[in-house]
């Protein structure tokens, strides 16, 4: 399991990164942002936080960038 900090609705939580299926990046104000989203049952999906701590953020977008041009 790796757990990650995210904002979520109920403040401040942390996530299994094993429990995700989709990320999507942004940036606001220059900053990057990770939107972490969980599969909830038959093709949903449930936004499971953000992540807003700038160097997760770019690490897991360097991860799937390495990942996906394996």
């Amino acid at each position: 399991m790796q757990w990650v900090p995210v904002a979520s609705k109920e403040g401040s939580a942390y996530v299994d990164l094993d429990k995700i299926v989709k990320v999507q990046f942004e940036t606001e104000n220059g900053a990057l942002r990770a939107h972490l989203f969980a599969a909830t049952g038959s093709n949903s999906l449930v936004l499971a936080g953000i992540v807003v701590d700038a160097e997760i953020a770019s690490a897991l977008y360097r991860i799937i960038q390495d990942q996906s041009f394996s």
